[in-house]
């Protein structure tokens, strides 16, 4: 595989390639400052990046324009500021990994594994900032038992706007067993849609 590392601060991006050529002895790794001259100067388009961003406002347009023009080229966003709403908003755009930089190089060579496997890759502490975010689940455990916890993750990532196909590639788990989820969590719930769903988990009218 053919790893990428999109980083201005080049001493870094030597580092995460060091990091990542100890670890995966099977890739082929370089680094690059940017998008654009990556795609300008490099002769052999990565299967992967790894796309360090340093706000969301200077880095998503280059990463969106990046992900249409080549969209076999799986991106990994590394963020300076991470945050729940920068996730999602990335991985409308098209990224299939999202860690914080300060989470060290470990949630990188994590990610990559994810990624090499066919997955959706989010930090785990980002995932639960996402959750939290939504529900608060102690304030009303009385309810807890109307969703399992499984279907409680499903119904977070749902009304966080994420479809099916990349719920179960976040999980690790089948389409059909995430589409399975949805129908019961709607069942359960009595509502017909996401923006219900939302409305009601949202307002506690559940």
């Amino acid at each position: 595989m053919v790893v990428g590392i999109v980083d201005r601060e080049v001493d870094r991006g030597d580092e995460i390639l060091k990091y990542l050529a100890g670890r995966f002895a099977d890739l082929e790794i370089f680094n690059c400052e940017s998008l654009d001259r990556l795609q300008k100067q490099v002769l052999k388009i990565p299967e992967l990046v790894i796309c360090q961003a340093d706000n969301l406002r200077a880095s998503a347009a280059s990463i969106a324009l990046f992900v249409k023009l080549n969209p076999s080229v799986a991106v990994f966003v590394v963020e300076a500021a991470p945050s729940a709403f920068n996730a999602l908003y990335y991985l409308k755009l098209g990224a299939v990994g999202y860690a914080g930089r300060q989470a060290g190089f470990d949630a990188i060579g994590k990610g990559v594994e994810e990624i090499r496997q066919g997955k959706v890759y989010v930090q785990e502490e980002i995932l639960q900032l996402a959750v939290s975010s939504h529900i608060n689940y102690e304030l009303r455990p009385h309810r807890k038992h109307l969703l399992t916890e499984r279907e409680l993750k499903v119904a977070n990532y749902l009304i966080q706007g994420i479809g099916v196909s990349m719920i179960a590639s976040i999980l690790g788990r089948d389409k059909s067993t995430v589409s399975l989820a949805k129908s019961k969590i709607f069942r359960k719930l009595k509502v017909s849609s996401v923006f219900e769903l939302r409305d009601k988990l949202v307002n506690g009218e559940w």
